[in-house]
């Protein structure tokens, strides 16, 4: 995840190739860490996710 905060504000990737960022907002409770993305024009039940842990 650190490609996430690093490289500038993501506005490009110096190609001439133009990117999108999405706003994303971490957090941690107790047993669980959250992400929540603004992804406007989509519905929650149409973005596929997983999640793969390793310790």
């Amino acid at each position: 995840m650190n490609h996430l905060w690093t490289g500038g504000n993501g506005g490009g990737s110096g190609n001439g190739v133009a990117r999108w960022v999405p706003a994303l907002d971490v957090h941690e409770t107790d047993d669980a860490v959250v992400l929540r993305l603004d992804l406007p024009g989509l519905d929650r039940d149409d973005i596929p996710s997983r999640l793969t842990a390793t310790c």
